[in-house]
């Protein structure tokens, strides 16, 4: 193999399951969205404070303007406070999140401080507690996780399981054919055989 040829391939032998999965790119999107969007009841954001987050191939990286922030935490402590400890009025509490529907996620998200926005998108994804629908975090659904029943009962399981049936299907069927072609063989080895003993009993009976 070329080194290109090498290259390639480890570069693919590297891509995981998880590879530009939907999931994933949904979890950092509300990661986010969580960091900019507006707190209900506070004119503080994250980038009036000094914060800002850099291009999209730096993806994520957050830059801090220490003059900025000093100036805002010295002039109003309580409101960078409450930008990121704030806690939802109407829905507050941790062990709740997993037990509202969409609306009252959608209340309590406006009124929640950064913090605990992130702690909510965590539990979305990571949780092993069931949701008002009956389901655990959507990479817990989706990857599973050690010392939980997930660890064995989850969409890339059920997808890795699929694949080895269908492998072994393929390796029943080429295993068939290998039998077949073989047997042919066989029949056409004999039949070839017959055929010579008679060209040479034809050859002997002519030459006499």
């Amino acid at each position: 193999m070329s080194d290109a040829e090498i290259e390639n391939w480890e570069k693919k032998a590297k891509t995981g399951l998880l590879e530009r999965d939907s999931t994933l790119r949904s979890f950092l999107s509300n990661m986010r969205n969580a960091l900019i969007d507006a707190v209900s009841g506070l004119s503080t954001t994250i980038t009036g404070i000094g914060i800002t987050t850099g291009t999209y191939d730096e993806k994520g990286k957050l830059y801090i303007d220490e003059d900025t922030l000093k100036t805002a935490i010295q002039s109003n402590p309580e409101g960078v406070m409450n930008l990121f400890t704030q806690t939802s009025s109407s829905y507050p509490g941790t062990t709740i999140v997993r037990k509202l529907n969409a609306s009252q996620r959608a209340a309590r998200y406006s009124e929640e401080g950064i913090a605990y926005r992130i702690y909510d998108i965590l539990q979305d994804n990571i949780s092993t507690v069931r949701d008002s629908n009956g389901n655990k975090g959507l990479l817990i659904e989706k990857a599973g996780v050690e010392n939980d029943a997930s660890e064995s009962d989850n969409m890339l399981s059920d997808q890795l399981e699929d694949l080895q049936e269908r492998i072994k299907k393929e390796e029943d069927r080429l295993d068939d054919k290998q039998d077949s072609l073989y047997d042919q063989y066989t029949t056409l080895e004999t039949y070839i055989n017959t055929m010579n003993a008679q060209l040479s009993a034809l050859s002997s009976y002519l030459s006499s």
